[in-house]
């Protein structure tokens, strides 16, 4: 995490997978460090109980019960790096969109010892697939 004198990472050594049971706490640490380090200004405010509301929306996904978003992981030698989660949202069909699915990537945060690697590339590439 920033603030470690951790050695950076090779770009070879990142693999990105959907988020598993085992992950969860993992997403929780990267998603808890961007929100505490300043860098998401726009998560200001009383922390209130979102680790426990979030641990649950993980597990949703993980259990097949929300199926309208992925977390993903990207992993440096057995490291946890990054994290970014692909939403897909029903909106009224149109021309435009005509079976109304519209999709959008939330959350990508890729922690300092990986950045500039290629980490965020790849988590966005996987949340577009």
């Amino acid at each position: 995490m920033p603030g470690n004198s951790t050695t950076r990472v090779a770009r070879s050594t990142i693999a990105v997978r959907r988020t598993t049971r085992t992950d969860v706490e993992a997403v929780l640490a990267l998603r808890r460090n961007i929100l505490t380090t300043g860098e998401a200004h726009w998560a200001r405010g009383d922390a209130g109980d979102w680790e426990a509301i979030y641990r649950t929306q993980l597990e949703e996904e993980i259990d097949g019960i929300v199926s309208t978003q992925a977390t993903f992981l990207a992993v440096a030698v057995a490291a946890p790096v990054g994290t970014a989660t692909a939403i897909i949202d029903r909106r009224l069909a149109n021309p435009a969109n005509p079976n109304g699915l519209e999709g959008w990537i939330q959350g990508v945060y890729v922690d300092g010892s990986a950045r500039g690697l290629g980490v965020g590339t790849a988590l966005t590439r996987a949340a577009e697939d």
